[in-house]
């Protein structure tokens, strides 16, 4: 069975990598009110949930790719006509009892036409510069770290992280979940990640190194000391771009099949 991807019509530019993965990928996608929730031989996967789908049911196989965990997607109206669930964070999946399904990543969400040896960044962020964040952002500042600007087009970003050594991810919240899309961006760039520490990281434990909160500055500095950074990059593309990739992930959840982590 193939699924269908389900696109919002609001605009969340978040979720941009997310439907390049998609495309790439070769799966079908509609819009929510293009759905046919009366055909039982359809699938459809919905990611970011909002008004629009409220009051929607039928006999589809409808599945919920939880990414984010905002309390108002776990509510019973957002529930309401949705056959299964999936999280892609495995802490999450287990609280709630329902499939890890991670997003893997592929090869071609970098497309790889500019490659230089200069780098001219050690670290990037690829995030919503929250209040956490941005304390992070000024002592590396302090630290004479350079860190990339944050760009949300495919091709400016890409000008910019063939030129950036590594990626840090600092949590937006104090909700310790993985961030998917960010490593998945990552591996595809060939570049290596320090997380901060996640409740469980699931398929990532093995490729990205992780840190406390007040430990990640301190992390960023041994990281671009030391000389294993590539090693850790390998590792993650290996994982992400190889062996479990978008397309292998999506399959999996649907023929109910556990990925070997």
């Amino acid at each position: 069975m193939i699924p269908t991807f389900v696109r919002t019509r609001q605009i969340y530019r978040s979720y941009a990598d997310f439907w390049k993965l998609v495309e790439v990928s070769g799966f079908p996608t509609c819009y929510v009110d293009q759905m046919n929730l009366h055909d039982p031989s359809a699938c459809y996967i919905m990611t970011y949930m909002n008004d629009e789908w409220l009051n929607r049911t039928g006999v589809a196989h409808v599945i919920h790719w939880n990414m984010e965990f905002f309390p108002e997607t776990e509510s019973h109206a957002f529930r309401h006509g949705i056959k299964e669930r999936w999280s892609c964070d495995k802490a999450h999946a287990d609280s709630e009892g329902i499939a890890y399904v991670p997003i893997g990543s592929d090869y071609r969400l970098c497309n790889g036409d500019y490659v230089t040896e200069h780098m001219a960044y050690d670290v990037a962020f690829m995030g919503c510069m929250s209040e956490r964040r941005v304390r992070i952002y000024n002592v590396l500042c302090r630290q004479h770290i350079r860190v990339a600007p944050n760009l949300n087009g495919f091709e400016g970003r890409q000008y910019v992280l063939a030129q950036t050594r590594m990626v840090v991810h600092v949590h937006q919240t104090e909700r310790k979940a993985i961030s998917p899309l960010r490593l998945a961006v990552a591996a595809a760039h060939g570049l290596p990640v320090l997380c901060e520490t996640c409740d469980d990281p699931g398929i990532h434990a093995d490729v990205c190194p992780f840190a406390d909160y007040d430990a990640l500055v301190e992390g960023v500095q041994l990281g671009l000391a030391r000389n294993d950074l590539r090693f850790f990059a390998r590792l993650l593309q290996q994982k992400l771009c190889e062996r479990h990739t978008f397309e292998k992930c999506v399959m999996a959840g649907i023929n109910q099949v556990e990925l070997m982590v």
